[in-house]
């Protein structure tokens, strides 16, 4: 009987010790369960805060949008509506100076000046010297220096004679001159034959253009 009993005994005590860590591990897992729950209440509650303030953001971000938005451009006037502010300046405008435009204001400011005796003298035997070497078949009709201008005319037979002149002053223009040399073609009812006039700047000084 003795026997029996110590069996029961142990028995019982096996199944309650099942029971007590069955019980344990059921405490456990709704321990871990009522934490996860509170961990998803709370991520709720945080996604509706966000979710709110959201709301509420959106129209003052739509305001700071639309006030950095640039101002549509004003629409250029239809044909109906009268000239632009451009045209009167355009219909103003004076056209660019012509060649013979520019030759007439260098002949222009030549005859204005005065005679620099010193200078012109000196100048003048200086260029006749010079011009001499590069005529070939060309001729000086003329040369007269002034104030700080001299002007020199010649005479070419044809256009290659003219064209062959200019290589020539060209090509020595540091022998003859060292300051600007300009050149232009005059009309002629010669023939064939060229006159041009070309003047030389005085070193140091510019041309005068338009």
């Amino acid at each position: 009987m003795t026997k029996w009993f110590s069996l029961a005994l142990v028995v019982a005590g096996a199944l309650g010790l099942c029971i007590w860590q069955l019980q344990r591990a059921n405490d456990a897992k709704m321990q871990a369960l009522q934490t996860e729950m509170k961990k998803l209440a709370q991520s709720g509650a945080n996604a509706s805060a966000r979710a709110e303030n959201a709301e509420r953001a959106v129209p003052a971000l739509m305001r700071q949008i639309a006030a950095a938005q640039p101002a549509p451009a004003a629409a250029a006037p239809s044909p109906a509506e009268g000239p632009s502010a451009l045209e009167p300046s355009l219909a103003t405008a004076e056209p660019a100076p012509t060649m013979e435009d520019q030759k007439t204001h260098v002949e222009s400011v030549f005859t204005l000046q005065t005679v620099d005796a010193g200078w012109a003298r000196a100048t003048q035997a200086h260029l006749n010297e010079h011009l001499a070497k590069q005529l070939g078949p060309s001729t000086l009709d003329s040369l007269e220096c002034r104030e700080n201008l001299c002007k020199a005319q010649l005479q070419h037979r044809d256009a290659a004679s003219y064209s062959a002149f200019l290589d020539r002053l060209i090509g020595n223009a540091n022998d003859v001159w060292k300051g600007a040399i300009v050149y232009y073609q005059e009309a002629t009812a010669e023939g064939d034959k060229v006159r041009t006039s070309v003047y030389f700047a005085k070193e140091g000084t510019e041309f005068p253009h338009l």
